[in-house]
């Protein structure tokens, strides 16, 4: 082929690859500003709108996070598995509030204490923000939410799908499986944002919190059992815990799930997802190894027409109300 021909073909394709990025770049854009713009009506419409003293005399009243089930001598609480829809919209609203927060200024309902608020970051990073911890002072609760992929530099942490061990000090004491193996980048956030975790609980909760809710859309809702594991399963949280996740991937191997079911404090863990949403059955089965999904299934099947919005539109619309059981 001529030099010239070679030349122009070549010249052809770097326009193709330029044009596709153009439309990606646009398309992208377009997913980012529906979602900001839904996010914030929501938002509104949830937090603005809606008379926060109903959900806090609701959430205060049944004592949603630590009065039942009782606490027995040994410390272990009965698992509950049960979904209550209020609590599930709540939490959710509060993932999607984490996800359109960019600083330390995270705009907290009146059933929360904003002075309490830890941001989650890697170390000598201020941008992206992982996820955020703060107190509600009427439901003597610690909540620990994670963050759904909002940024490029987490986008790369997704990408990192090869399993790997997991750490000795983060395998709690009566698990006995050597074999635990998990995702690697989101070990990686986990282990990058662990100290200031513990530091923030020891110093600013530990003392007034009667129970922990841990909770996470997304990359969130990985973050939220490899957390558990750790925080609740090696004592450092010893206090009845509660678990929603919303549209998460698999975090580890059979070992790992194992491991998770043994946890002690574990009040219970929903797992709640839009068989509409591809996210839920990622990453995918490989002969590397089998990624499963931990704690109690809340399936429901929306299918809103685009990939974003059945990934997160769907969960703030359209969850389930009511469930066989319901607490």
């Amino acid at each position: 082929m001529p030099r010239s021909a070679l030349i122009g073909f070549g010249v052809l394709m770097g326009l193709i690859v330029l044009f596709g990025i153009i439309v990606l770049t646009a398309y992208l854009t377009k997913l980012y500003i529906m979602h900001q713009i839904w996010s914030k009506l929501t938002m509104s419409k949830f937090f603005e709108h809606r008379d926060m003293s109903e959900i806090n005399a609701y959430l205060c009243a049944e004592k949603k996070f630590y009065t039942y089930p009782e606490w027995y001598g040994s410390g272990l609480v009965q698992r509950q598995p049960c979904y209550d829809p209020t609590c599930a919209l709540f939490l959710m609203t509060l993932c999607e509030n984490v996800e359109d927060c960019r600083d330390s200024v995270f705009p907290l309902p009146s059933l929360f204490s904003s002075d309490d608020v830890t941001t989650l970051r890697f170390p000598g990073q201020q941008v992206p923000i992982y996820g955020y911890m703060f107190y509600s002072p009427h439901l003597e609760t610690t909540f620990l939410v994670w963050s759904g992929t909002m940024t490029l530099r987490m986008w790369a942490q997704d990408a990192k799908t090869d399993p790997v061990t997991l750490p000795d000090y983060m395998i709690p004491s009566n698990t006995h499986d050597g074999t635990i193996r998990v995702h690697r980048g989101f070990l990686n956030i986990y282990e990058k944002t662990r100290d200031q975790i513990l530091e923030a609980y020891e110093h600013k909760y530990k003392d007034k919190s009667r129970a922990f809710v841990v909770c996470g859309h997304s990359l969130g809702g990985a973050m939220t059992p490899l957390s558990v594991l750790d925080l609740v399963g090696n004592g450092h949280i010893a206090l009845p815990t509660t678990v929603y996740t919303f549209a998460a991937p698999r975090v580890g191997n059979n070992g790992f799930a194992a491991a998770y079911d043994s946890i002690r404090h574990l009040r219970t863990t929903m797992r709640i997802f839009n068989t509409a949403d591809v996210v839920p059955t990622l990453p995918p089965p490989s002969p590397i190894v089998h990624y499963v999904h931990v704690g109690e299934s809340v399936p429901f099947t929306v299918n809103l027409g685009g990939v974003s919005l059945n990934h997160s539109e769907a969960y703030l619309r359209y969850m389930p109300e009511t469930l066989t059981k319901v607490c």
